[in-house]
């Protein structure tokens, strides 16, 4: 009783706000005009139907903004709520324009082609007219947009929205398995943002997947499950005084849902007492009501109650729109059509054939199939523009990537050109300084050459004061002078290993490896055959016999383990050439 006294002073307030603002208010901002359509779209669809067509005509000189998109659609989803789609399609249609027409900058998202949205609406008055491989179409054009979103939240309420609405078709197709996974999708994405009235839709979804799986274990099961979720959040939000109108709406779905199933397997008391529950949770709703007491007249007719069928029959063609035809309308003429006949009624059963062939009819569904014309035309220009830009994008890609490949040639061929020009300097170069150490060389050789020739006569010198020592008639002076020259050029003679090792390095290093044996002596011997000496020569050099530079030729052989057959000169030249 509380309830019932809650909801009618609610009404009565909705009724004195909707008489105070009977009209629109002249002056108006954009904004202020998408306020009151959102405001009035749920409890007074024509007034925010006003609202909204007055802003569209007040708009229609000005350029393309970002709220007239937003009216214009929501003027699209009034008229579609209303199953008035041909009227809806023409909005949805300029919504489109709309949009192509708004700068990207201007755009809440600036990634997208097409508003998803919008597409969404297109697909579900193809859904609802049964063409739907073309309501999956516009489903799928959309889920590339929403993958396309920045904003997360947005993104994934799209997403859920989208494979919903695709799960619906392949439901329709009796691709169960398709259906499920979709579902599923939609699901795991709600339980990610825990917006309880969408967690609940998911729920509502698969009801129906287990209705049309004539499932009727699951059925129940789900069933029990909605409720059960619905009462434990009514009382959690009930205490914190929030509870989502969408919450509301959807648990009231989900009973005319179970109401509908009922009434299939023939449970019709049972049916009608969840149409009178949706009834009360979505009395606020007064675009569903119509549909809930159509379902209730059919279980009256079913019930064979004709007379309580045709009451609310008529009630319910008394509340939809007297200007406008629509599904609903048709539905509950037929309806009537049906009840008459069973009554035998001719003459109201006449008036009721009358107005099921009169021309709004035909003119309604004349203009529902200009409006699908003109949109898979757009659709099919927007997709062949997007396809030019995306050629173009491509050729300027290519256009892009020839000029930096010519580019990185020419700036190869100036390189490789620079790259030999140093090449010939250095060569150059290198030939130049190669001619220099071998001048190098070839003074040092002759150095050291004129050193063993020095060496040579400092022996002689030796010899001669040796002889001079031994003859008394050789006057002490000039012995003494010959040993002062001696002492003079003594520490440049002791320079000749040096000397030698600058000329042929690594020389006495490599005769060492070939044997550990070899004595100072051995290597001194080794240097003087490099240089070209004869035994003559070394022995003069050393100031010994030439027998003894024999002698000692031979213990070096023997020291390299050479046999007499073996050459020394050659082994001597060949260390110095490894």
């Amino acid at each position: 009783m509380l309830f019932t006294i809650f909801i009618i002073v609610k009404r009565l307030l909705y009724l004195m706000f909707a008489v105070m603002t009977a009209y629109p208010m002249y002056g108006q901002s954009m904004e202020q005009y998408l306020d009151s359509v959102v405001f009035y779209k749920q409890i007074y669809p024509s007034k925010a139907l006003d609202f909204g067509l007055d802003a569209i005509s007040k708009s229609q000189n000005e350029e393309p903004s970002l709220l007239y998109l937003k009216i214009n659609t929501r003027v699209g989803q009034i008229l579609s709520e209303q199953l008035i789609d041909g009227q809806a399609l023409k909005f949805y249609n300029k919504s489109l324009k709309i949009f192509s027409a708004l700068p990207s900058a201007e755009r809440e998202e600036k990634n997208v082609q097409l508003p998803p949205w919008v597409l969404i609406n297109i697909g579900n008055i193809y859904f609802q007219n049964n063409d739907f491989e073309a309501a999956e179409k516009n489903y799928l054009k959309a889920l590339e947009n929403f993958l396309l979103f920045e904003n997360l939240e947005m993104k994934n309420y799209g997403l859920a929205t989208t494979y919903d609405n695709l799960a619906k078709v392949f439901l329709k197709d009796k691709n169960f398995d398709k259906s499920k996974d979709y579902f599923e999708k939609a699901l795991e994405i709600r339980n990610t943002s825990q917006k309880i009235e969408d967690i609940l839709y998911s729920k509502l979804s698969f009801l129906s997947l287990y209705i049309e799986e004539n499932n009727f274990q699951e059925v129940e099961r789900a069933f029990k499950e909605i409720q059960l979720f619905y009462n434990r959040q009514t009382k959690i939000d009930f205490v914190n005084k929030v509870i989502p109108p969408d919450l509301t709406r959807n648990y009231g779905y989900a009973l005319i849902r179970y109401g509908r199933y009922n009434m299939a397997i023939k449970k019709y008391d049972t049916a009608l007492v969840y149409f009178q529950d949706a009834l009360e949770k979505l009395s606020d709703f007064v675009l569903e009501l119509p549909t809930i007491y159509t379902y209730i007249a059919e279980v009256y007719y079913l019930k064979n109650d004709l007379s309580a069928a045709e009451t609310i029959v008529n009630s319910n063609l008394r509340q939809i729109s007297k200007d406008k035809f629509n599904r609903l309308k048709q539905k509950n003429l037929k309806l009537l059509e049906s009840i008459y006949v069973k009554n035998g009624n001719q003459d109201a059963l006449i008036r009721v054939k009358d107005l099921l062939i009169s021309y709004y009819i035909n003119k309604e569904k004349d203009v529902l199939n200009k409006e699908f014309s003109k949109l898979e035309s757009y659709l099919l220009l927007s997709s062949k523009q997007q396809e030019i830009n995306e050629a173009r994008i491509t050729y300027n890609t290519y256009l892009f990537l020839m000029i930096l490949l010519l580019v990185v040639l020419i700036f190869s061929f100036i390189s490789l050109r620079l790259n030999l020009v140093l090449q010939k300097s250095n060569t150059k170069k290198a030939q130049t300084e190669k001619k220099l150490i071998e001048m190098e060389l070839k003074n040092k050789k002759l150095a050291l050459i004129n050193k063993t020739k020095f060496i040579s006569q400092q022996n002689q010198n030796l010899s001669y004061i040796l002889e001079s020592t031994r003859d008394n008639n050789t006057p002490k002076h000039n012995i003494e002078a010959k040993i002062e020259s001696l002492l003079v050029n003594f520490k440049t003679n002791e320079r000749f290993e040096k000397q030698f090792e600058d000329v042929y390095p690594g020389f006495f290093n490599k005769l060492v490896k070939s044997s550990k044996r070899l004595t100072q002596g051995d290597l001194r011997l080794c240097a003087f055959l490099r240089l070209n000496q004869t035994t003559k020569e070394i022995a003069q050099m050393t100031g010994v016999s030439i027998r003894t530079i024999e002698s000692q030729k031979y213990r070096l052989k023997k020291k390299l383990n050479m046999s007499d057959k073996d050459s020394l000169i050659t082994f001597i030249f060949s260390v110095d050439s490894d």
